[in-house]
């Protein structure tokens, strides 16, 4: 009973951060959330945006132990662009430091409001 509670709260706190890491033009097509990995796999039209991506993850706090499986030219669509597959562990924040973060942001939009 406790590690699925354990589960949902890994669940809860990974996906807002994949929303803030991935860029725009990225599609996943696989994403897989385990207690203590996850892994993706996906498409990306441009090489920056890959390496982005990949950069975005390995800075995480959310992530370590980032390694990236598989990357290839989509051949497959018209549009081209990049295939890939990365695995990371997944870690919790304490709750206080996610805290602090969260204030940190607040004040950085407090004192850009005026402009």
């Amino acid at each position: 009973e406790y590690n699925l509670v354990s589960q949902q709260s890994n669940i809860t706190e990974v996906f807002p951060e994949l929303t803030n890491i991935i860029p725009r033009d990225t599609e996943l097509t696989e994403l897989v959330i385990r207690p203590d990995q996850i892994s993706f796999s996906g498409k990306t039209l441009r090489q920056s945006s890959l390496n982005t991506l990949i950069t975005n993850v390995q800075l995480s706090d959310r992530f370590s132990n980032v390694s990236v499986d598989k990357i290839e030219s989509n051949t497959t669509d018209e549009e081209g662009g990049y295939n890939f597959v990365i695995r990371a562990n997944t870690r919790a924040l304490d709750v206080k430091a996610q805290r602090v973060q969260e204030e940190e942001t607040t004040n950085i939009l407090d004192r850009t409001q005026g402009l």
